[in-house]
């Protein structure tokens, strides 16, 4: 399988990411768990909330639609390559040191969650690594 091959998945698997974000609030009832908070924190979360699905979907479309030029070397590839493995691999970090292993250890679906996740984000970091490796010649 080729390099171009493995950003075209993960363009696929952002896209399916951003797409299922839209029933991350209906499934832990943000809305309830919301509720007490102020008007302003209450709208900021929402906001970030809509923004994170765009940005996945855009970041999936892009990948996914452009795999072949962002394989070329140039300073616009070189950048956006490097943002995505930093991002990507920071979020694999987060999944393990930020979040309570309290939130999913002893529930089994959970648990199959977070390392599925975990799965994901380190495919992520790890094909944009080894892209932006390739357009650094």
């Amino acid at each position: 399988m080729t390099l171009r091959m493995h950003l075209q998945i993960a363009g696929v698997l952002l896209l399916l990411l951003g797409a299922g974000n839209v029933f991350v609030p209906r499934y832990f009832n943000w809305k309830r768990d919301l509720a007490p908070l102020p008007l302003f924190t209450r709208q900021v979360f929402w906001v970030h909330g809509f923004f994170i699905i765009v940005i996945l979907e855009l970041f999936g479309l892009c990948t996914l639609l452009y795999a072949g030029e962002l394989l070329e070397p140039g300073p616009l590839s070189r950048a956006i390559l490097a943002g995505m493995a930093i991002f990507w691999g920071l979020r694999l970090v987060f999944q393990f040191f930020v979040y309570d292993s309290a939130l999913w250890r002893g529930n089994r679906l959970y648990t199959r969650v977070h390392y599925g996740m975990a799965l994901l984000w380190a495919y992520l970091a790890t094909t944009y690594t080894a892209a932006w490796a390739r357009v650094l010649g």
